[in-house]
């Protein structure tokens, strides 16, 4: 069950939404939310001729800090209404390093931690590759929300996209409080001809684990033929109407920029649904 669950904000307008959404969630769960807000102070362009810093830099900075100020001043008095178990609003600063490995280490002693993606493109591929940092280095799971994300409490529906990994194996356990209350879990297995004999005989053991754990699961095998994963995750997950996809976060610690496999990614860039990660 979840205990305790972080909000993390970038202090940005979709913060006031985030909030809400994670509010709901620790409400149903009963759990001690935990707002806290990453200020990123990037290091600008400035003149390496220079022997002063430039004042623009100190200027950019402290326009950053107001707009995020303000920010936070109104998520805190949203939070101030909701009558939930509430940290202290927490306001960092992650001056000339990465906002998203300051926020990993706030959130070691945490059961879930909740952040938000603005959508596609360029922002949302350096979204990305900063939500790889807060997997790897936070080692907690993630739900990312959609942009504007919508007050919800416990899914109904769910699709857990599975593969018999250790990144599943994780994304399946540490996803259990949402399973356990889930009126229908779909356990969908992509196979091919290089994988289906691997995933055919460990499909039916996971649903028997999950079953033990009060998850009435079904198990979905589904050939790939060769098509991108991600789509035909996210088209079952629309054929079922489900409310969340649960998938573990593949890949290599090595480099961030490719921390996240090519499957993890797409869901990230493409899904327009809450997903669930564990690494």
């Amino acid at each position: 069950m979840f205990k305790d669950i972080s909000v993390l904000m970038m202090g940005i307008a979709s913060d006031e939404a985030l909030l809400a959404a994670a509010a709901q969630l620790s409400r149903h769960f009963q759990a001690r939310l935990s707002p806290i807000q990453v200020v990123d102070l990037p290091e600008l362009p400035y003149n390496t001729w220079a022997i002063l810093p430039d004042p623009g830099i100190t200027k950019a900075h402290d326009a950053i800090r107001q707009q995020a100020a303000e920010l936070a001043e109104r998520a805190g008095r949203q939070l101030a209404g909701m009558q939930l178990d509430a940290a202290p609003f927490q306001r960092m600063e992650a001056l000339y390093t990465d906002p998203w490995t300051v926020a990993a280490k706030e959130c070691f002693c945490t059961d879930l931690i909740i952040a938000g993606r603005s959508g596609t493109g360029p922002p949302a591929q350096r979204e990305t590759q900063g939500i790889a940092t807060l997997i790897l280095q936070s080692g907690r799971p993630i739900l990312l929300l959609p942009g504007e994300a919508k007050p919800q409490g416990q899914p109904a529906k769910i699709v857990v996209a599975w593969t018999p990994t250790r990144e599943s194996a994780r994304a399946v356990h540490d996803a259990l409080p949402f399973l356990r209350q889930a009126d229908s879990v779909d356990i969908l297995a992509l196979v091919d001809d290089s994988n289906a004999e691997e995933n055919r005989r460990a499909l039916p053991l996971i649903v028997a684990h999950l079953d033990r754990h009060g998850v009435k699961a079904k198990p979905v095998v589904q050939a790939s033929l060769g098509m991108d994963i991600a789509s035909l995750v996210l088209a079952h997950a629309k054929t079922m109407h489900a409310e969340l996809v649960v998938a573990g976060g593949y890949g290599h610690s090595r480099f961030r920029e490719w921390a996240l496999g090519g499957v993890t990614r797409e869901l990230l860039l493409t899904s327009h649904l809450p997903v669930f990660l564990s690494h």
